[in-house]
């Protein structure tokens, strides 16, 4: 089961992943993130091992939006 999926795999999204997994918050496979850019998805999957990664919503029990303030609308739209 996927505890929480970071939409967004930009600087704010790594960092935030990068931040939970150092604490051990969750192991990486319960986490997901969803990036809409598959360079940067090969990027995420290699710097995390285990981390879903994805280009499409997941289900999970909780979401974190880690998109630039003015792209979070239409995110937000395609949830």
């Amino acid at each position: 089961m996927i505890r929480l999926q970071i939409v967004g795999g930009g600087r704010m999204g790594e960092a935030l992943l990068g931040g939970l997994l150092d604490a051990r918050w969750a192991e990486p496979a319960e986490i997901a993130v969803v990036e809409r850019v598959a360079d940067r998805r090969d990027q995420l999957t290699s710097l995390f091992p285990g981390v879903v990664v994805t280009d499409a919503i997941v289900q999970a029990e909780g979401a974190v939006i880690a998109v630039k303030p003015g792209d979070v609308a239409d995110t937000c739209r395609a949830l």
